[in-house]
């Protein structure tokens, strides 16, 4: 897990590492940014859980716009 004791500014982990943090209450407080590592899955499911981690410091949430329509011929 997270060692406390380091005052890290940047952290990078995967979607249920993330989770287990959230869950724990342990996510660093020290963190200036975060980054969720997605593979072999789409990214629009992590939008919640990074809207999670922005709340905790209180910033704008990621907002989700769906657009549908006919793109045209050829597309």
């Amino acid at each position: 897990m997270v060692d406390q004791g380091i005052p890290l500014e940047f952290l990078e982990l995967g979607d249920r590492e993330w989770r287990v943090l959230l869950d724990a209450g342990a996510v660093p407080r020290t963190l200036k940014a975060a980054a969720i590592t997605v593979r072999d899955q789409r990214h629009l499911p992590v939008v919640p859980l990074a809207n999670e981690i922005l709340a905790l410091w209180n910033r704008p949430r990621i907002v989700q716009t769906l657009l549908h329509g006919d793109l045209g011929p050829g597309v």
